[in-house]
């Protein structure tokens, strides 16, 4: 099996060259990881990668899908057990299913650049759109009238992608405001009589208050599009966990760049059968609010915009103030 590198040296490439000004970019990336105590060699390599990677973006039309094969095997056979593969798809379900009509959109579905692993979540996403951008030049000719206007349509939307990772990737895109193109926005699963679910899980018993710390973490993680030790649950639903230790925060996306959080917990805390009937309570319910709450998002509904700023505004007092004065959840496990 060729590995990513090997097989970026045998691809014959007919494509642009990477511009100066970008290469530029990179060049002062590794300088500013320098200054950082980053050892200029494994900043040397980083931007070897890149640049071979922003290569990779202008795939020759004419790559044999034989190659293309044993790409996919290759990456296949890399991710088979790696942590990385479920955060992926993540992404990559995320850009292909969502019609992205801005940059400023498609930049909140983009890998955080606070992300650990963002290059080999980009470089992932950037050969899928080169492929599809392949896939789609192949087929062209092949049609005409209102098919053909739209094969156009769908490759000059691919090509805008591509040009916003580049520019993504370049160091000096951390002089924009990322923070603002990045944020993410939590909203939560309510109860019958209109309450944050997730603020009943955090006051129980079986949260002990040595975890405050890390569901803060988790919370901000998440508006910040980090998703630390990201696992898709077995459920009918795209429900998705992020942990820090036994602390688990459970959420889904709903619509852009909201994400509703169903439940948090202590996993160590409770037995498997009251998580799984728990989980399965809460996916009972959001199933139920679901199409309410992408309705109210998409309206912009101020009556539940404003709820949804209270339980935020209670929640994380609630961390906080639990984090300070030493109060609140038992701190040992209830079994």
């Amino acid at each position: 099996m060729r590995t990513w590198n090997q097989l970026y040296s045998s691809l014959k490439s007919e494509s642009k060259e990477v511009s100066s000004s970008l290469i530029s970019n990179l060049q002062l990336g590794v300088v500013e990881g320098y200054k950082k105590g980053i050892s200029l060699q494994k900043q040397c390599i980083e931007q070897e990668k890149i640049s071979k990677l922003l290569s990779i973006s202008n795939l020759p039309d004419f790559i044999s899908s034989e190659e293309e094969k044993v790409f996919e095997d290759d990456q296949i056979e890399e991710e088979k057990d790696s942590e990385n593969c479920e955060k992926l798809q993540f992404y990559l379900d995320l850009i292909f299913s969502s019609n992205i009509q801005s940059r400023e959109e498609f930049y909140h579905y983009l890998p955080s650049i606070k992300e650990d692993n963002s290059f080999y979540y980009l470089s992932k996403i950037l050969y899928a759109l080169a492929k599809e951008k392949k896939d789609y030049s192949f087929i062209l000719d092949d049609f005409e009238g209102e098919e053909h206007e739209y094969i156009l349509k769908e490759i000059e939307s691919i090509k805008s992608k591509i040009a916003w990772i580049h520019e993504y990737m370049a160091p000096s895109f951390e002089s924009k405001d990322v923070k603002e193109c990045q944020k993410n926005s939590l909203v939560y699963l309510e109860t019958i009589s209109n309450k944050a679910c997730v603020l009943s899980d955090l006051k129980s018993n079986d949260i002990p208050l040595e975890s405050y710390s890390s569901f803060m973490k988790l919370f901000r993680y998440l508006e910040e599009g980090v998703f630390p030790s990201l696992r898709k649950l077995q459920t009918n639903t795209s429900l998705f966990e992020v942990k820090d230790g036994a602390s688990r925060v459970v959420f889904t996306r709903v619509y852009k760049n909201y994400y509703c959080v169903l439940t948090a917990f202590v996993k160590k805390c409770l037995w498997e059968k009251e998580l799984r009937i728990n989980l399965q309570n809460r996916e009972d319910s959001y199933n139920k609010q679901s199409k309410q709450i992408y309705k109210c998002l998409e309206e912009e509904n101020i009556e539940y915009l404003s709820r949804q700023k209270l339980f935020e505004e209670q929640i994380f007092s609630l961390l906080d103030r639990n984090q300070k004065d030493n109060i609140g959840g038992d701190a040992k496990c209830k079994k």
